[in-house]
Parts: structure tokens; sequence; C-alpha cells
């Protein structure tokens, strides 16, 4: 059996406004688990079109946020949970590693990653490694081909066009009849499960930061030459006792919201969950091609999968 790594998932999904809601997470929160949080739902791009937001419009906010100003912007809480809710907006390449436990194994995971958002000739490949598992993705031209290195299986699924709407964080996190939250998400056009941790960290910013009242905006401080903000929070009660903690601390980049580094804290103060780059390049330089990756996959290493 091909062995997948799955990310932790804490939102629920339930029956909401006479319908059931569906949980279409894309490949950065697959599968929800059957214990999720009961007050929470989570609704996809899919419902979201359902609302008449257009994509034209989406795209063309989006155009404008990258090349908006950041000295003349003001950085409160409306500004931090629009840029990492939708990260994938601020940036067109991306590439680095950084090490996690986050996951379900709860083992520290590191995660190679190279992602080329910025047009039609796109591509994102990360390698995901453990004590455990040792995985690659591939995505490119509407093709996710998965590599399980241990067991030498090779699958492949195609994707349509992401529907990946830019939409600001008001619209994102809001209440249903019942008073319960619900989270939109935005599909993942990366199509890569650990490197959304990083680069589109949706759930967790949902999960810390969907109650403003329990986090604060601390200051702001360099990280591997970038500029980041520093935000420091309580947990809330559930979400808490999911991942174990009752504290945290995020290092968000500042231009794009990519979380550079996160820390949960335990009842006694010691780190017990994280995510940490080890190194990035932002818009810059990149480890790969396309057709470099194309060239590796085709190799003779490869062949036996």
């Amino acid at each position: 059996m091909k062995s997948k790594l799955i990310i932790i998932s804490v939102l629920a999904v339930c029956i909401c406004s006479g319908g059931f809601l569906t949980a279409g997470m894309m490949k950065d929160s697959e599968p929800v688990n059957a214990d999720n949080i009961e007050s929470e739902a989570v609704v996809t791009s899919a419902e979201i079109q359902k609302d008449n937001i257009k994509s034209e419009e989406a795209v063309t906010t989006a155009e404008i946020q990258k090349n908006e100003d950041i000295s003349i912007k003001t950085i409160d809480k409306t500004y931090v949970l629009d840029h990492m809710l939708n990260s994938i907006d601020y940036f067109d390449t991306a590439d680095g590693e950084f090490v996690t436990n986050l996951f379900e194994t709860a083992q520290e995971t590191d995660v190679i990653f190279s992602v080329n958002v910025s047009d039609s000739n796109n591509f994102a490949y990360e390698k995901c490694t453990s004590d455990e598992i040792s995985t690659e993705t591939f995505f490119a031209d509407g093709v996710i081909n998965d590599y399980d290195n241990i067991n030498k299986i090779h699958s492949a699924s195609s994707t349509g066009i992401s529907n990946s709407l830019s939409m600001p964080a008001s619209a994102r996190i809001s209440k249903n009849e019942a008073g319960e939250n619900v989270y939109y998400y935005r599909d993942n056009k990366m199509n890569l499960g650990c490197t959304s941790q990083c680069l589109m960290s949706q759930e967790l910013t949902f999960g810390c930061l969907a109650d403003e009242s329990l986090w604060e905006i601390s200051g702001e401080e360099k990280y591997l030459g970038y500029d980041c903000i520093v935000i420091d929070g309580t947990a809330a009660e559930n979400y808490g006792n999911k991942l174990g903690m009752e504290k945290f601390k995020f290092l968000v980049e500042k231009n794009t919201g990519i979380v550079m580094n996160f820390e949960g804290y335990d009842s006694e103060g010691n780190i017990a969950i994280y995510s940490t780059v080890k190194n990035i390049s932002i818009d810059d330089e990149m480890s790969f091609s396309k057709s470099q990756l194309e060239a590796k996959f085709n190799s003779d290493e490869y062949a036996e999968y």
C-alpha cells in the first residue's frame, strides 16, 4: 500500500444551512479527521463561487496586492490574516526547506520544496523525509505525480484548473445560523501536501488566529534575512487540546504571509509542536527548473517505480 503523509486536520465537516458541507480541502489538509472540533465547519472554493465571487475580480485584486507598497500599509491583524490566508497571491516562486512535527505521525519531517506559481508554465515539487517515509511530489501540466521512494511506487492523477480565488480574511471566516465558525478554504494550486504547511498555511491560520482576541502582533524581527511579523497568542481550548499546546508564536514573512517559524508551547512552556524554515528563497533563485524535474523523474532511477 502506498504510504501517505497526512497533515493533522483540526477543522470539522458539519451540516450547515440545510445542506451537507463537504470538505474538499485540497492536498494541504486531506482528509478531515472524524474527531475534529464539532463547532467548526469547512467551505471550499466551490461553495465560494456560488456566492458570485468572480474570478476575474479576484485576479485583479491579487495583481494589485502584489504591487502594493508595503511601506504605506498598516501592519494590523487584518493585514496579517489577509496575507497568511492568501499567501499564494504574494509570491511567484519559493524555494527552500523546513522541518516540522505537525503531520499526523508527529515525527520530525524534513520538507524540501521548489514552487513556481507565476504563469501557465508553473510547477511545484516537494520531497518529504522522516524516519518512516520518503516521498516526492511533482506537479506540472495538470498532472500530480506522487513517488513513494521506500516502496518504489509511482501514482499519477490529473487535476483541473484551480479555482484559487483571492478573498479577504473577512470573507474567509464567518459564522452560520447556529453560531458555528465557518472557514472558507481556497484551492491549493500548488497541489503539494507538506509544503502548504509553510507556503499556504490555511489550517494553522484558521486554528490559531480566527479568534482575534487570543493573539497579538508583538513586533517585527529578521529571520533568514527576511522581515517578519511576530505573533504571540493563546490557543483556543479545543484547538490547543488537539495539538497539545497552550501558547503559540509565529514568525510570518512580512510581504507574503509565509510561515517562517511556528512554535506551540505546552503547559510547562516547552515546545510541543513546531514548523521551522531552515532556508528559503522567495522570488529569487530556484534549485530546480521544470525541465530539470521532468528529466529527474524520467531517469533510470525512477524507471522501476
